[in-house]
């Protein structure tokens, strides 16, 4: 009995380890999935795509990876990273920060915030105005910071807004300090509802637990685009959505 109840508890142990690694779902997309949103507002996901003329659309999915009638927006270059606030959408094309807002089931474009740089992410505060950051520094209401040029993330958690600086350091903007996230250059932030940060190496889905190191929560054979972490009621059916450009895969994967 004794040893029935270690090997119990060691398949137990093993299976909990294991378990952020289940997949719950996949789908193919028509070109090339760059960067992945959950909409919490309208509980569902968003996809961008680059397709092969060289344009760019954005998917509407349901939780479950169903795709809807027609694309919500479409633009020239290569899609980036989105947030939505409310009714409206912001979104990276081709390094510029383009903003839609919602007029029936139509997204249309409704102003530009075009820098010299290229803007490699991009977050909403409070209010609905968008925050982007690249290669210039963090950019809010055309107003540019250039003491985090070079900011590979961001994301507003609250009333803070912190940024990957460096590629590797997660800072919260006006505070000193911060930790290391990645030993080498990453890209993107997000956050899971356990207050662990993730960000992407290369073909790595790194984690980032509070006050200790970033581990491998996911290892792929190709590069990832832009995930995005899906809220649920209970935490534990948790989902990371993963774009693979490559693959013109979408999955979605157990996130806790």
């Amino acid at each position: 009995m004794i040893l029935f109840g270690l090997i119990v508890s060691l398949v137990a142990s093993l299976t909990a380890q294991a378990a952020p690694w289940v997949q719950r779902w996949d789908t193919s997309v028509d070109g090339k999935p760059r960067a992945a949103f959950f909409d919490a507002g309208k509980a569902s996901l968003l996809i961008a795509v680059e397709k092969t003329d060289g344009k760019a659309e954005l998917l509407r999915f349901s939780l479950s990876g169903k795709p809807g009638e027609d694309a919500v927006a479409k633009a020239k270059g290569v899609p980036g990273p989105l947030r939505a606030y409310g009714d409206q959408l912001f979104w990276l094309v081709g390094g510029r920060l383009l903003s839609f807002s919602e007029k029936g089931r139509s997204l249309s474009v409704a102003k530009i915030f075009d820098e010299n740089a290229p803007f490699t992410d991009v977050t909403v505060v409070r209010g609905g105005k968008p925050v982007a950051v690249g290669e210039k520094g963090l950019v809010s209401e055309g107003k540019v910071e250039p003491a985090h040029a070079g900011a590979t993330g961001v994301y507003q958690h609250l009333d803070d807004l912190h940024v990957l600086a460096g590629g590797r350091r997660l800072q919260m903007v006006g505070a000193k300090g911060g930790e290391t996230l990645c030993e080498t250059t990453c890209r993107w932030l997000e956050r899971g509802s356990d207050g662990a940060w993730f960000t992407v190496d290369g073909k790595r889905l790194l984690r980032h637990p509070a006050g200790k190191k970033s581990e491998t929560f996911l290892d792929f054979s190709s590069e990832p685009g832009r995930p995005a972490y899906v809220f649920q009621k209970d935490p534990k059916d948790d989902l990371i959505l993963v774009p693979f450009p490559d693959e013109g895969k979408v999955r979605a994967y157990r996130a806790r």
